[in-house]
This record gives C-alpha cells, sequence and structure tokens, in this order.
C-alpha cells in the first residue's frame, strides 16, 4: 500500500472523503493503510475521525465506540500529539461532561501550545461560560496569525453575548484574511458557510 500511495495523498483523500462525506470509501482506505503502518498516529486520527462522523450521519453506535477508544488509544500511546486530545474531547463536549475541559487544559500544559487556547474557549462556550470563552479565545487569538478561524470564533461568540460592535470588528477581520488564504481553502463548503455567516454579521 506505502507503493502505491503517499502520506500527501492519503491525507488529500482524507479531507475529500471528509468534505464530501465518503465516509465508508475514506474507512476502507485509512484501514488498508494502517494494516502496514498500525502505529501511525495521522493516520489513526484520520480513520476516529471519519468513524465518529459516519456514526453521527448514520447513527452507528459501533462507530463511535471504536472512534472514542483509537482517542484513547492515542492519548495514551503519544500523549503529545493533539489529535487525540481534540477527538475526546469532542466526545466530552457532547455528553456535556466538563472533564473536556481538564483534558484541554492538560494538553496545553503539556504541549505549550498557546493556539491550543482556542479549544479551551470552544470547551468554555458549550458551557455557556462565555466570559471565560472570551478570555481564551484572545489568548488563542495571538497565536494564530493569518487564518479566518479565530476571527470567525470571536464574532459569532460576541454574537451571542449580545455585543454587535465587537461582532462586526472581528468579522470584517476575519473576511479581509480569508481574502488572502490559498485558493485551496476558497473551495470548502463549511468555509464558504462561515464566511457567509461573517458577511451576514457585517452587514446586519
Amino acid at each position: 500500500m506505502n507503493k502505491e500511495i503517499s502520506s500527501n495523498q492519503l491525507r488529500k483523500k482524507f479531507n475529500d472523503c471528509r468534505n464530501n462525506k465518503k465516509y465508508t470509501s475514506g474507512i476502507l482506505l485509512l484501514r488498508k493503510w494502517l494494516k502496514k503502518n498500525p502505529d501511525d498516529q495521522n493516520t489513526l486520527s484520520m480513520l476516529a475521525e471519519l468513524l465518529d462522523k459516519r456514526g453521527l450521519d448514520k447513527k452507528r453506535s459501533r462507530d463511535l465506540i471504536e472512534s472514542e477508544k483509537i482517542y484513547d488509544y492515542l492519548i495514551k500511546k503519544f500523549p503529545k500529539f493533539n489529535g487525540g486530545y481534540f477527538g475526546k474531547i469532542r466526545f466530552l463536549l457532547r455528553r456535556r461532561d466538563k472533564q473536556a475541559l481538564i483534558l484541554a487544559k492538560k494538553y496545553l500544559k503539556i504541549s505549550k501550545d498557546n493556539s491550543f487556547n482556542m479549544y479551551i474557549g470552544h470547551c468554555y462556550r458549550e458551557f455557556k461560560d462565555f466570559k471565560n470563552a472570551e478570555k481564551y479565545y484572545l489568548i488563542g487569538y495571538k497565536a494564530i496569525k493569518g487564518h479566518y478561524g479565530p476571527d470567525y470564533a470571536l464574532a459569532t461568540l460576541y454574537i451571542e453575548m449580545g455585543d454587535q460592535l465587537k461582532a462586526k470588528i472581528y468579522a470584517k477581520k476575519g473576511i479581509k484574511k480569508f481574502a488572502k488564504m490559498p485558493p485551496k481553502y476558497h473551495k470548502s463548503s463549511l468555509t464558504k458557510k462561515y464566511i457567509r455567516e461573517l458577511k451576514k454579521i457585517v452587514l446586519n
């Protein structure tokens, strides 16, 4: 399998399967790859993500169980790899389990990756703690340059908080950053949806 497809090609195929909801095709491809690379952390993370998405889309509990087990394994085996934490935290947030915050802060301490403060902000936001969400978003914002994502997070948070002025400020910043991003980012249907939301905030 390694001779037939590179890891970069595998990532592109994964992105295509994820973006176009071809979850089963992606899962089969990743499982084949893992037969020769059973402990490849990136591939395991991609497999867990597609299992999670198919599980939610098709209401397949066995997919969700397998996905969460892979994330648990990744955290244990590769404690500095962010993929395991991102996935496990998603599961905890769905259950409204505040262990999500503990796990997110644990990874931040291990990695010293200030951009992960954005994810801690997401956790607080899920629990409707908007002040702490804002606090951690702003810390993470400084660590992520040139991407519209943090601006989108802050703009939509300020809408929830009822601060239209700040929402417009960050919405405008996000739109400007998006315009300067490489063309490949302009093709994603999800990205297009986010930019439409930012434009709506500016116009309202």
